[in-house]
């Protein structure tokens, strides 16, 4: 009967734990938000459903490489400094 008591206590104190809540808002909203915005690519009209996807693979583009090159500047940097 003891660690059933413990258990509830246990489950309580993590159910009223506020970076309990902002864990689960922050990875529901890692999964629900992309969901999103496929339905709403999906529910624009033929022309415009095409180019918003042209238009974020072409962004998605223009990030990855300007990541790559802050990391290879940062590489660079480094090298210089231990030179």
């Amino acid at each position: 009967m003891g660690s059933i008591r413990e258990a509830l206590s246990l489950l309580r104190a993590i159910l009223t734990s506020r970076w309990y809540w902002l864990i689960v808002t922050f990875a529901s909203a890692i999964i629900i938000t992309p969901f999103l915005i496929v339905i709403a690519l999906v529910s624009l009209p033929v022309p415009w459903n095409t180019i918003a996807t042209i238009l974020i693979v072409v962004a998605w583009g223009i990030a990855g490489g300007y990541k790559d090159w802050i990391i290879a500047k940062a590489k660079e940097d480094k090298h210089k400094i231990k030179s």
